[in-house]
């Protein structure tokens, strides 16, 4: 329970975030916008936009991809290969049981299983696409 209220916190913290972002960048393009808009009723040339900002942001945002490319590369087939693993650790242990209540819930294994086994096929149809 505590974890669960941990994550759920951390999760809103960093949506909360995000969306205080996104608002002030908003908020940003609509002055822009007025402005704008208030020197082409009146005749007056108008201000340059300040795109030096966002070209900044743009070369911050493609060194961070270029330096942890390689991990997001290979993430889903670390994700599949621990799903598929977890999952029939779950089965096995599941169908090993000797209480037979935990027996007749061994499919709840398959599901990680699954999804492993998804994501797996996953990279490998699309490695060739990535290099």
């Amino acid at each position: 329970m505590d974890a669960a209220l941990a994550f759920a916190a951390l999760l809103a913290f960093f949506l909360g975030a995000f969306y205080l972002k996104q608002k002030k960048l908003q908020q940003k393009r609509e002055f822009l916008h007025r402005e704008r808009m208030l020197a082409m009723e009146k005749g007056i040339p108008l201000p340059e936009l300040p795109e030096a900002d966002e070209a900044q942001d743009q070369l911050v945002l493609a060194r961070i991809a270029q330096s942890t490319s390689g991990f997001f590369r290979n993430f889903p087939l670390g994700l599949g290969l621990v799903l598929l693993f977890g999952g029939a650790g779950v089965v096995t242990a599941l169908r090993m049981s000797p209480k037979d209540e935990f027996q007749d819930f061994w499919t709840l294994g398959l599901v990680p299983v699954f999804l492993g086994v998804g994501l797996i096929l996953y990279y490998l149809l699309t490695r060739e696409s990535r290099k």
